[in-house]
């Protein structure tokens, strides 16, 4: 999943960089971040029709990602800007809730996310010689893998607890929505700095009971996030 993620990336930088121009700038970047996920509720039953409602509270994790752009030429209102990029996270889980019931969760517990994205920005002119405010979108596509593992209690009487997993890889379509600011520290460097709404769209996880290794259901869920990054960009 990863590879066809990064090889369709390398396609897309390849073209960005043959855009290059006098008036035109191509740049790369490196940023990392803050990825805040939302509660993620799963939403599904089992054959028998028994309802498998699950809450997962995650950590906040951090987020890596790289990126390499075009620039078009500035005019009074500004410019345009577009570029591809690629990027990491991965959140483990804090809390997990089945039913309206606390389980517990084992450790190493996560969900990452892979993604590979196209975006659009526009740019202010220069403030003050040296700082740009811009607004952009994004989409492309998510790698979303989980390694979610529970337990629900059960009574001895009852057979003991059971080992519960929702070990899924899920690829989606994403968007996300980016408010950026750009200092420029010299003629080919600057310090960027960004705020995103992240929306990686409905999919669908299975669960499974370890214990007797029989699928359970599968789960109606989603997967959204706001981020906040800082990094650099170097223009050519």
């Amino acid at each position: 999943m990863r590879t066809t993620l990064f090889a369709a990336s390398l396609s897309i930088l390849t073209a960005a960089a043959a855009m290059a121009s006098p008036d035109r700038q191509v740049y790369v970047g490196a940023f990392t971040g803050l990825h805040a996920a939302d509660t993620q509720e799963m939403r599904g039953a089992n054959a028998a029709g028994a309802q498998r409602n699950i809450d997962i509270e995650y950590d906040d994790a951090a987020l890596f990602g790289v990126n390499l752009g075009v620039a078009g030429p500035d005019y009074g209102w500004g410019r345009l800007r577009a570029e591809i990029e690629v990027a990491h996270r991965e959140n483990d889980v804090d809390q997990l809730i089945l039913n309206g019931v606390e389980r517990g969760v084992r450790d190493g517990s996560h969900t990452s996310v892979t993604t590979a994205m196209v975006n659009a920005y526009w740019d202010s002119r220069l403030l003050q010689d040296r700082f740009r405010v811009g607004a952009g979108a994004g989409f492309g596509l998510a790698g979303i893998d989980h390694e979610v593992r529970y337990r629900v209690e059960r009574p001895a009487s009852a057979g003991g607890d059971l080992a519960i997993a929702i070990p899924n890889t899920e690829t989606t379509f994403a968007y996300q929505l980016i408010g950026q600011g750009e200092w420029e520290l010299g003629a080919n460097l600057s310090l960027v700095g960004d705020v995103r709404y992240f929306d990686a769209g409905a999919f669908q996880a299975e669960r499974y009971v370890l214990t007797t290794g029989a699928f359970d259901s599968v789960l109606d869920t989603d997967w959204t996030a706001t981020e906040a990054t800082i990094g650099l960009r170097y223009r050519f």
